[in-house]
C-alpha cells in the first residue's frame, strides 16, 4: 500500500530530518494544564462506519453528542508551559548561533491557544484577517527568469553523419566555480551577507563575514545538487550527464526508426533514403536534441539559482525577525503506535527465513551469558534462571536479526501496518458516485487516518474546494512518518516569486486552524513564506507555520534531493497531532 516519494522527508517534532546522514558542517553567520478529558469508547472510526462520512464530520463539528457517546476535546493549551505565562512573552527563544540556511532547524511547534468554533456553529464576529508585511531593509532577488526551453528545427546537411557513439552533451557548467558561475548569484549573496551583518548588529551581535559568505557558497552547491532530482532528468546533479546521455541515445534510436520509414519522391517515384541520406537526417535531429538537452540543464540551474536566492532571503527573516506574542508549540507529536511484540516478530521473521537459532546457537548464547554472570558476580557456580536464559536467547536472536536498530525499524513498520488497517480510502465514492471524502484529493494520494480525512471535509467546509490534498508513503518526518497524519496541501493562486498569493495563503491557514479546532487536533504547517508565517502566527499567538528548506541525503551522505516548501517546491506540508 505504501510507496516512497524520494527526498520529501519532513523534520521530526524537533525540526530534525531523519533517515539521512548529517550534512557536512558549513560556516555559519556566527554570533561573538488542564487534566486530559476522558474520551467515550466510541471513536470517530466507529461513527464513520455506522453512520457515514458526513455524519461523522457533523458530529465532530458539533463538539458534543447527546448521551456522551463521543466527546472530543482539544489538548490543553501549551502543555508543559505554565498556564499563567504572559501572552506577550518573548516570541523568540534564547539566541543560539545562527545556522546556515540549509541547516537551520525548524522551529519547535506546540499546542493551540484554545478551540475555535466549527464552521456553521454560531460564533462571535472575528477580527479582520491579518495582512502579510514584507521586511524591506534587505533587497529581494531579481524577478523570476524566463526558463522556457524550445527545440529548434533540424537542418539537414548533406554528408553529415552521427558519431559512432554518443557522448554526454557539453553543458559548460563549472561546479568548481562559486555559485556555479550563475550570473547575479554572487552579487546577491553579498546582499544576503550584508543583511545578516546589519540585522545581527542591530541585535548587538557580530558575524564572521567571510565565513558567512563561504556558508552560502556551500549551501548553494548542495541545494543545486539536489535540485536536479526535481528536473526532467529525475536524478541529482551527479547523475545528470549519465541520464542526459541515456536520453540522447534513446532519441537516436527513435530517429533511426523514424528516418528508416521516411520516403522521398524522385522522378515521380517514391523511394527509401540512401544510407548517407539517413545518416544526414539522423544527425540533423541529433544536433537539435543535443542543444535541447544542454538548454534544459542550464534552464533548470537558472531556475534553481533564482529559487535559492528567494528562499534564503525568506530564511533571513525567519531567523532574525521577531514574531511578536508568538509562543512555540510544545510536545507536538502523534499518538502512540499500536503495541507490537518485538520478540514474537523477530522469531517469526527468522523462522520465515529459515534462520531460527539452532540448538547449538541457543546453548552458546546461554553459556556466554552465564560466563558473563559469573564474572560479574565473582561466583564460579552462578547459573541463569529460566528468565535469564530467555533473555540470553532473545539477545542472540536480536543479533542474528541485524541488531537492535533493525528490530526497532521492523517493529515500527509492523505497528504502522496495523494502524493502516484503519485508514480510509480517500478516493471512495458514496452511494451517488460522488467523492465521499471530498473532491480535493490528488489522484495518486494514498489513504489516511479517519480523523485526517474528516479534517479535510471540515477544511472544505471552512475554505471551499479551492485546494488539493495528497498523502504518500512514509509522508512526514520523525514520529509522523507514514502515520497517515501528514498532508501536502496546495492552492492555485500563485505569485511570480513562486509562493502562493499571500492573502489566500493566510486565509487558507486560518481555515486549517478552524478545521483542526473542529476535529479536535493540533496542527503545524511547514511553508517558507515568512510574511505569511508571521501574519498567521501572530494572529494565533503560536508558531503554527515554520520553515524547512534543506537537502535530503542517502545513508552514505550523498545528496539526493531537496526538502523545500517554496518557492522551488511550493506547498503547505501539514502535520496533525492526534
Amino acid at each position: 500500500m505504501r510507496h516512497r516519494k524520494v527526498g520529501d522527508e519532513e523534520p521530526d517534532e524537533a525540526g530534525q530530518r531523519i533517515g539521512h546522514s548529517r550534512p557536512a558542517v558549513a560556516a555559519v553567520p556566527a554570533v561573538a494544564g488542564d487534566p486530559a478529558h476522558e474520551h467515550a469508547p466510541m471513536t470517530l472510526a466507529d461513527v464513520q462506519r455506522v453512520a457515514g462520512n458526513r455524519a461523522a464530520a457533523g458530529l465532530v463539528a458539533s463538539d458534543a453528542v447527546s448521551g456522551g457517546i463521543v466527546h472530543l476535546q482539544r489538548q490543553p493549551v501549551d502543555a508543559g508551559v505554565d498556564a499563567d505565562a504572559p501572552a506577550d512573552a518573548q516570541a523568540q527563544p534564547a539566541q543560539q548561533p545562527a545556522q546556515t540556511p540549509a541547516q537551520q532547524p525548524a522551529q519547535q511547534p506546540a499546542q493551540a491557544t484554545g478551540p475555535q468554533p466549527a464552521q456553521g456553529v454560531p460564533q462571535p464576529a472575528q477580527a479582520a484577517a491579518p495582512l502579510d508585511v514584507d521586511t524591506t531593509d534587505v533587497a529581494y532577488p531579481p524577478a523570476r527568469p524566463s526558463i522556457q526551453v524550445t527545440r529548434g528545427t533540424p537542418v539537414v546537411v548533406p554528408g553529415a553523419a552521427p558519431p559512432a557513439d554518443e557522448t554526454a552533451p557539453v553543458h559548460g557548467i563549472d561546479t568548481t566555480v562559486e555559485f556555479w558561475g550563475v550570473a547575479g548569484v554572487a552579487q546577491y549573496a553579498d546582499v544576503l551577507v550584508d543583511g545578516w551583518r546589519t540585522r545581527r548588529a542591530a541585535q548587538g551581535q557580530t558575524i564572521d563575514v567571510a565565513a558567512t559568505r563561504a556558508s552560502f557558497v556551500t549551501d548553494f552547491d548542495e541545494t543545486m545538487q539536489g535540485w536536479f532530482a526535481r528536473s526532467s532528468f529525475s536524478v541529482p546533479w551527479s547523475g545528470v550527464e549519465g541520464r542526459a546521455l541515456a536520453q540522447l541515445n534513446a532519441e537516436r534510436r527513435r530517429l533511426v526508426r523514424e528516418v528508416g520509414r521516411k520516403r522521398v519522391v524522385e522522378n515521380g517515384r517514391r523511394r527509401a533514403l540512401t544510407p548517407a541520406e539517413r545518416d544526414a537526417h539522423v544527425e540533423a535531429g541529433l544536433v537539435v536534441f543535443r542543444q535541447f538537452l544542454v538548454d534544459r540543464i542550464v534552464s533548470h540551474l537558472t531556475e534553481g539559482a533564482w529559487g535559492w536566492m528567494t528562499e534564503r532571503r525568506e530564511h533571513l527573516d525567519f531567523v532574525t525577525t521577531t514574531q511578536r506574542g508568538v509562543r512555540d508549540l510544545r510536545g507536538f507529536a502523534p499518538g502512540a503506535l499500536p503495541n507490537v511484540d518485538a520478540v514474537a516478530l523477530v522469531r517469526g521473521r527468522l523462522a520465515a527465513g529459515n534462520r531460527s537459532l539452532t540448538d547449538a546457537e541457543r546453548a552458546r548464547a546461554i553459556s556466554a551469558a552465564e560466563s558473563a554472570l559469573r564474572r560479574r558476580t565473582r561466583d564460579p557456580k552462578a547459573t541463569l534462571d529460566a528468565a535469564g536464559q530467555e533473555q540470553a536467547i532473545v539477545a542472540a536472536e536480536t543479533r542474528k536479526f541485524g541488531g537492535q536498530t533493525a528490530v526497532d525499524v521492523a517493529v515500527r513498520a509492523a505497528a504502522i501496518d496495523i494502524e493502516e488497517r484503519d485508514w480510509v480510502d480517500v478516493h471512495e465514492l458514496d452511494a451517488n458516485s460522488r467523492p465521499a471524502w471530498g473532491p480535493v484529493w490528488n489522484r495518486g494520494s494514498l489513504g489516511v487516518m479517519t480523523t485526517t480525512a474528516i479534517f479535510v471535509l471540515l477544511l472544505i467546509d471552512a475554505y471551499g474546494t479551492r485546494f488539493t490534498a495528497s498523502n504518500y508513503g512514509d509522508h512526514g518526518g520523525g514520529s509522523f512518518a507514514g502515520r497517515g497524519r501528514s498532508l501536502d496541501l496546495t492552492i492555485p493562486q500563485r505569485r511570480a516569486d513562486g509562493f502562493f498569493d499571500a492573502a489566500q495563503a493566510i486565509a487558507f491557514a486560518l481555515a486549517i486552524d478552524r478545521a483542526a479546532s473542529a476535529v479536535g487536533v493540533e496542527w503545524r504547517v511547514i511553508y517558507d513564506d515568512f510574511s505569511v508565517a508571521r501574519a498567521v502566527n501572530e494572529r494565533l499567538g503560536q508558531r503554527r507555520i515554520i520553515e524547512v528548506a534543506n537537502t535530503s541525503r542517502n545513508r552514505t551522505g550523498d545528496i539526493t534531493n531537496i526538502n523545500w516548501h517554496g518557492p522551488l517546491v511550493n506547498h503547505f506540508h501539514l502535520d496533525l497531532a492526534f
